[in-house]
């Protein structure tokens, strides 16, 4: 069989997406996102320690978002207010017990900084090898919210309703929910899917 110009391009097109999504694939894999941090306590008070830490983490966040983590940050230590978490553990210990905190809170990501070195990066390879009794501040960020209700009223009486999940839709933080929408008093239920750009 023979195929004609226009089945060679929607083959090749075919070939072109299945292989871009094998890459990406292949990508995602070889670059896990990395939900923990380990910053010096001033780079978690600013900003761009937070976008780097969401970054590591694969979650989007806005720079408003960033710049109010941060100066809650900041406030928690002027305040000299306790952290999200206190880890109180060994160095060998410390990713297992960072990584339970973080799912017992629910966080996005988290940040982890030594309070008496506060302008040092916690080394954790230096923590494994000497393997000592440490106590490190864990912040645990949550940057989405886990469900939504959405609602719109338009002018001519009609509405949406909607209620959405948190989910992971292409290796990014999105929702999906069911939607109840009402246009010249029929009603009409759907599907919607948020995903940022």
């Amino acid at each position: 069989m023979k195929l004609t110009t226009k089945q060679k391009w929607i083959v090749a097109a075919i070939v072109l997406i299945l292989l871009g999504i094998g890459g990406y694939l292949i990508w995602a894999h070889m670059h896990p996102p990395q939900p923990v941090t380990y910053e010096s306590q001033q780079q978690a008070e600013t900003p761009q320690g937070i976008e780097r830490a969401a970054d590591n983490a694969g979650v989007i966040i806005s720079t408003r978002q960033a710049t109010d983590v941060a100066q809650q940050i900041e406030n928690i230590v002027v305040e000299n207010k306790a952290p999200d978490k206190i880890v109180e553990t060994t160095g060998a210990e410390l990713a297992s017990v960072v990584k339970s905190e973080q799912q017992k809170s629910g966080a996005d990501f988290s940040i982890i900084t030594n309070p008496k070195e506060p302008n040092k990066q916690v080394d954790t390879k230096e923590l494994a090898k000497n393997n000592p009794a440490i106590s490190l501040n864990q912040y645990n960020i949550k940057a989405y919210p886990d469900k939504l209700i959405e609602g719109t009223y338009y002018n001519s009486d009609d509405y949406d309703i909607g209620y959405m999940s948190k989910v992971k839709i292409l290796g990014k933080q999105g929702y999906v929910g069911p939607v109840i929408q009402s246009e010249d008093k029929n009603i009409r239920v759907g599907v919607r899917v948020s995903v940022p750009l």
